[in-house]
């Protein structure tokens, strides 16, 4: 897992640089991070549509590392995990790995969850003695698909699971803006979210991609 190297070792970098500092000096925000967001289908075609309350879940922790002398311009690495669940009417067909789109069905849902690697740039109005304060935070974050399923059922059906090709290597862009604890945020694709191979084979999901609205809160 190259991307989980290359962060510990960034980690374990600055711990080295911001040691050395005097203790006045050592003001940081290293924050653990919740959210909860709305998840939709971005880039698709307009006849894909989301029914019944999408949700996506996320937690995690940034490593600051602040860039200027007054320690309020900082570049942000971190490392999270997150839940998602789509309903939508595009159901995946396992046995041909094609798509078709469907209706009047009681539950068809995608979900995965990923682990999340977010850089960012962060900037704040935030002190040694002022704790509550504005921030604009912005970056890329990297995506790797730990697991991901769709679950079909029609009528009085049993539920039928099947395995979903999400790309494992996804990049999205993200910003945050808030004050204090509460941050609206939001998340845009940066390349579809299936596999290539899947793509070629499927123009309804030639570009889809997932984007996110919604809630991030910065714990410490």
């Amino acid at each position: 897992m190259m991307m989980l190297r290359i962060f510990f070792c960034l980690l374990l970098w600055s711990q080295c640089v911001w040691s050395q500092n005097p203790p006045e000096d050592d003001y940081r925000e290293d924050q653990i991070f919740l959210g909860i967001s709305y998840p939709f289908l971005a880039n698709g075609s307009p006849d894909i549509t989301q029914n019944k309350f999408s949700h996506a879940l996320q937690a995690g922790f940034v490593r600051d590392m602040p860039l200027n002398t007054r320690r309020n311009f900082a570049l942000g690495l971190g490392l999270g995990f997150s839940y998602n669940v789509i309903y939508n009417n595009l159901r995946f067909l396992e046995e041909s790995e094609s798509f078709e789109l469907i209706s009047n069905v009681d539950t068809n849902l995608w979900k995965w969850t990923e682990l999340n690697v977010p850089i960012e740039l962060r900037w704040r109005t935030s002190s040694t003695e002022v704790y509550k304060f504005w921030r604009i935070y912005g970056g890329i974050t990297a995506f790797y698909t730990l697991n991901a399923r769709q679950n079909y059922r029609k009528d009085d059906e049993t539920s039928r699971f099947s395995d979903l090709s999400l790309e494992k290597f996804r990049f999205a862009l993200h910003f945050s803006v808030g004050n204090n604890t509460w941050n609206i945020y939001f998340q845009h694709p940066l390349a579809p979210m299936f596999k290539k191979s899947q793509i070629a084979e499927n123009d309804l999901i030639k570009d889809l991609g997932n984007a996110k609205i919604g809630l991030i809160f910065y714990v410490f």
